[in-house]
């Protein structure tokens, strides 16, 4: 049976952070200097090595530490569960189908179909980096924060989850703060609470399912969607969408569209243990 340290937790975001600050702003500034600048293909990977980083600073120290893997340990269950996993890629696509039709009839934007070496590289690189660096900040922002305050089990406690989800909602927020979608937008309010939002909802969904399998795709859904099918100019994501909006408009469509995805995430695992599934 497997125990969990606290103070070895602490140690983890200890190693998680210096690999993402401190080994992560070297290895950008190396690579900013080696690869070309004008690559936007550069860029990207030059834009995700912190978080490769610090998802390997992971992946080791628990094997070290805590002796079993990071997945092992972003659930209660007896093994981290592949088929939630991937069954919450659908329940976060039609979420996004739906407020991305929305965005379509009430935006401007370019359509770019054109399938060339460049973005074949971009869609290698995205399919292989994206649920990397989505699972890293769940890992920090979420997983240890609730291994800190859980430990071995995510108990149905209704006031400690809001107060953790709350934690991890602020969290979440913080590192964000900087992004450059805060400059294109007038209404950074409303974008900071989305942020806020993601981060409580993501962690409140997690504990209900006694796991984040759920929250690692439907994180890796919205930045993978951004990156790859809809996105806009000047956005975090260096990457050629097929449809670039020609600007962010009020993010309040992100916030119902967050709400949106998480309303039939629970809606679909309740449906699912009803008829007696087990995810």
């Amino acid at each position: 049976m497997r125990e969990i340290s606290r103070s070895k937790i602490l140690i983890m975001i200890l190693i998680a952070l210096f690999s993402f600050v401190v080994l992560g702003v070297a290895s950008y500034l190396i690579l900013s200097l080696l690869l070309p600048q004008e690559s936007p293909f550069s860029e990207f990977l030059i834009l995700n090595t912190p978080h490769l980083l610090m998802f390997i600073s992971l992946a080791i120290s628990s094997k070290k530490l805590l002796g079993f893997s990071v997945f092992k340990l972003s659930t209660d269950r007896e093994k981290f569960s592949t088929s939630l996993f991937f069954l919450s890629f659908p329940v976060a696509l039609l979420s996004l189908l739906l407020v991305g039709a929305f965005t379509l009839f009430t935006q401007s934007f370019t359509l770019d179909l054109a399938l060339d070496s460049e973005r074949l590289c971009f869609l290698l690189s995205i399919i292989l980096l994206t649920p990397i660096q989505c699972i890293a900040e769940e890992l920090l922002f979420r997983v240890l924060i609730a291994r800190l305050v859980y430990k071995d089990k995510l108990d149905d406690n209704k006031l400690k989850a809001l107060l953790v989800s709350c934690l991890s909602g602020i969290l979440f927020l913080l590192p964000h703060i900087t992004n450059n979608e805060t400059e294109l937008t007038e209404y950074t309010s409303i974008l900071f609470i989305y942020y806020f939002l993601f981060g409580f909802l993501s962690m409140l969904l997690a504990i209900y399912l006694k796991g984040f399998e759920a929250s690692f795709a439907l994180h890796t859904s919205i930045n993978m969607y951004t990156a790859l099918i809809v996105g806009y100019k000047g956005g975090s994501f260096s990457t050629r969408p097929i449809i670039l909006l020609d600007k962010m408009e009020n993010p309040i469509v992100d916030v119902i569209l967050l709400i949106i995805m998480f309303t039939f995430m629970f809606l679909f695992v309740t449906q699912a243990r009803k008829k007696g599934l087990h995810i």
